[in-house]
């Protein structure tokens, strides 16, 4: 979730209102907005905002976030008279969003990123700018040079070896040479040192890959997670794996414009994986076989569906010598979890406009009493959601979020073994209670009644 400023959570009493919109642009004097909110000299000069669509490709390691596009009106000709000694391409622009009766000083960033295009509209009278994302940034090849030096092909290969979101932090500061604040170190290294803690991969490669596709299909992808751009132009990172299962939001009628259609997720129940990669007999890898395979069935979903849904995942860099089919392993549990029972999948659920905080990976609790829950055979819902796409509906007001089944993050959790000489579970503390693994009776639970902890 976008952190939101202290006074932020006075905004669920403006739920009925028109947001404000600030617009500033790197060095620029002036700024826009779409009311009159006496800072700085603003004006409301702000005529439209398109819509700003997030788009998730959980399955594939990636996002796309569209280009953000806002037009202004050109009061007394200062825009273009500003034009022969100020250039608005490639400037640093921000959108804010807050409420009238807030200080600007409680607004909420929602987007960072770079002017592109500046171009005149309605007859003169108006600019339309066009912004793009920090993710034109992955735009180049990386590992350019082999071992040895010389240019990267199949007599002269590079060798990159280390922990899978290692390589991707190296990718982004050593290669692209994108500025560490302007990624997730700290959520990235949440991962690397928490549930991936030890895994490894290698690659051996004749060919220098474009940033991104090596990424998402390489990195992201095999491990469960995908790699998106948040508010303030941070690379960010979400995985089927949560760093936290509790709900950061409840969303209730009070915040729903309307009832949504309720949908089924796409059903894959079998997951394969492919690794240890290999050169075919001519040294090539674009060609090359995997000797190693993972094959990971959904029994319940089967039997209930039969084998219909398929996810194939070929890794170059995973290797059976360096836990890969433990990898395996947990991430295929963590698709068919997510996907492996037609699970409840909400598109486009529109809110008001003191929801737009939420980020894609964000965990939600539903409460709905006119939305069907199939499980309970009742009308009325209160179910853990996780958010994928988010579109942002500026000129009316309104967020809309895909939102799906977010209930298997209760059964799949990571507890740690106690250590030698800790108090059993009723004498040790409430932490450790929450965090550890203690022995249990026949039904899994512990001499409380609490529910047992598994090992995954």
């Amino acid at each position: 979730m976008i952190t939101p400023p202290s006074l932020w959570s006075t905004v669920n009493s403006f739920h009925n209102k028109a947001p404000v919109f600030l617009v500033e642009i790197e060095t620029y004097g002036r700024s826009f907005t779409n009311v009159e909110i006496g800072f700085g000299g603003s004006v409301p000069w702000l005529v439209s905002l398109e819509d700003l669509a997030l788009t998730i490709s959980d399955l594939d390691g990636g996002a796309d976030l569209a280009e953000f596009t806002f037009v202004v009106q050109d009061r007394g000709r200062v825009i273009v008279a500003s034009m022969p000694t100020f250039t608005f391409e490639g400037k640093a622009v921000t959108l804010k969003t807050g409420f009238q009766g807030i200080a600007v000083t409680d607004y909420v960033t929602l987007f960072t990123g770079r002017i592109d295009q500046v171009n005149s509209v309605n007859g003169g009278l108006e600019w339309q700018f066009v912004c793009s994302d920090n993710s034109i940034l992955l735009e180049p090849a990386v590992y350019l040079t082999g071992d040895d030096g010389r240019p990267t092909d199949g007599d002269h290969r590079k060798t990159v070896i280390g922990h899978p979101l290692d390589i991707l932090e190296a990718i982004l500061v050593d290669h692209l040479e994108i500025d560490i604040g302007l990624i997730n170190l700290t959520r990235l290294h949440a991962y690397r040192d928490g549930i991936f803690d030890g895994f490894e991969f290698s690659f051996s490669l004749d060919t220098p890959p474009n940033a991104k596709d090596f990424i998402e299909a390489e990195l992201m992808k095999p491990l469960g997670g995908y790699m998106w751009v948040n508010n303030l132009g941070q690379f960010d990172f979400s995985f089927f794996y949560p760093e936290s299962d509790a709900s950061v939001r409840t969303l209730t009628e009070a915040v729903t414009f309307e009832i949504p259609d309720v949908l089924q997720s796409d059903l894959v129940n079998s997951v394969r994986f492919r690794f240890d990669h290999v050169e075919d007999t001519e040294g090539n890898t674009s060609s090359a076989d995997f000797l190693a395979e993972s094959i990971n069935n959904f029994a319940l979903s089967i039997d209930r569906y039969g084998l219909t849904g398929e996810q194939i995942i070929e890794s170059k860099g995973m290797r059976s010598g360096l836990a890969g089919f433990l990898l395996a392993k947990i991430i295929s549990r963590l698709i068919v979890f997510r996907y492996g029972l037609k699970n409840l999948r909400i598109e486009t659920m529109p809110f008001t406009w003191t929801e737009c905080i939420l980020e894609p990976g964000d965990v939600v609790t539903l409460e709905n009493s006119s939305i069907p829950d199939r499980e309970a055979g009742a009308i009325g819902i209160s179910k853990k959601l996780v958010v994928l796409d988010r579109n942002w509906r500026f000129m009316d007001g309104v967020v809309e979020y895909t939102l799906i089944d977010g209930s298997y993050l209760d059964k799949f959790k990571a507890y740690l073994i106690t250590t030698d000489g800790q108090a059993d579970y009723t004498a040790s503390d409430s932490a450790h209670q929450l965090s550890d693994m203690f022995l249990c009776n026949d039904s899994n639970q512990y001499s409380t009644g609490a529910p047992g902890h598994t090992l995954a």
